[in-house]
């Protein structure tokens, strides 16, 4: 943690919060439902909020919390080429 400069540490605070607040729309979610993908299909009227407990699964903990690693590796692998 002592190599890292301030802009790495402020990008690792994010990335962990993100990832707890999204370790805790997986703890509430009440079942694997594959055939929506939050937020982007929510239906039956429901806010984003409300769908959380319903629709979100595994798949999307995968996707929301995998994505920034892969986003900021690729940013790393570019940053060194230059």
């Amino acid at each position: 943690m002592e190599k890292l400069n301030q802009n790495q540490r402020i990008i690792l605070s994010l990335y962990i919060l993100w990832t707890f607040m999204h370790l805790i729309f997986l703890t509430i979610a009440e079942r694997d439902s594959p055939d929506y993908f939050w937020p982007f299909q929510i239906g039956q009227n429901r806010t984003i909020l409300e769908a959380i407990p319903v629709f979100y699964d595994f798949s999307e903990f995968l996707v929301y919390v995998g994505s920034p690693i892969i986003i900021y590796i690729i940013y790393i692998l570019i940053k060194k080429k230059n």
